[in-house]
Parts: C-alpha cells; structure tokens; sequence
C-alpha cells in the first residue's frame, strides 16, 4: 500500500508542475511584451531653442526635472524604450539615455551653462516632444509633466 501511495504523490508532483509551468508561460507571454510595445526613440536634438525628441510611435506622458553638480536635465519617459541618434550643440554639451525601468527610457542633458525648461507640449499626432529652454541663474526648476493629446496616448 505503501507503494500506491508513494505513485500518487509523484504523480501529482509531475501534473502541478505541469500546471506551474503552463502559468509561468502565459504570464510571461502576457506581461513580457509590454516593452517591445513601447514607443522606440528615434531622434534627439538638442539646441539653443531647446529639445525635441521624436518616438517611432506614442508614449505614454513625459516628466522633466532638474539635475545639480553638474548641471543636467533630466527628461523620463514612460512608455519608451531607448534608442537613436541623439545631437547636442550650444548649451548642450552630451546626452546620455538609458532604460530607467522596462517602461520608462530616461535621458540626461549635460549642460555648458544652468538652464531651465520653460514649458513644453506633445505635438498633435503624440509622436514628438518639445522642450523650450532659457538660460537661468541655476540649473533649479519644478519638475514639469507632460502628456500627448487624449487620442494619442499609450495605454
């Protein structure tokens, strides 16, 4: 009787691993596209006017802030996945992106001299984003957030 027992156990061992390893394959499959839905950077300009950075597709919103000791802006944003070539001139001495989290592309301006962002908007087809700049005192402003039109927003 022992014997039966024992088969038992290893058989339901063998079927919820089975069970567990069917799960683990749909949520991946189901949570895992999430960033290769995202909106891909294609193009990055930074200038005396400011910044304008073009998506393949729509992205969800954008926040920028700044950054003290060396002077930088920093520009997250969700829905976004890093990429293209990205210019600096003038004021703008480098930029540097990376992926902030599997959501959110995250890019850094370094700065010749303190500058603020002034304002900002998504253009209507939600596929780029300007950033006005001015020169400033101090490299310090709020952080400013920003989304495309309704029609355009990733979900």
């Amino acid at each position: 009787m022992a014997n039966s027992k024992n088969h038992w156990t290893k058989f339901a061992i063998k079927v919820n691993n089975g069970a567990m390893l069917a799960t683990l394959s749909i949520l991946t499959a189901l949570f895992g596209m999430g960033p290769a839905e995202a909106g891909a950077i294609r193009d990055i300009q930074a200038d005396e006017a400011g910044i304008t950075v073009t998506f393949d597709d729509v992205v969800s919103k954008a926040s920028v802030f700044a950054l003290v000791g060396p002077d930088r802006i920093a520009l997250d944003i969700e829905g976004a996945q890093t990429g293209g070539a990205a210019a600096a001139v003038g004021r703008f001495t480098n930029i540097r992106q990376g992926q902030f989290d599997s959501e959110t592309a995250r890019l850094v301006f370094e700065l010749a001299e303190p500058m603020k962002v002034v304002d900002g908007a998504f253009a209507a087809d939600g596929r780029s984003l300007r950033l006005n700049t001015a020169p400033a005192a101090e490299a310090r402003f709020p952080r400013l957030n920003f989304e495309p039109p309704l029609g355009f927003r990733s979900e």
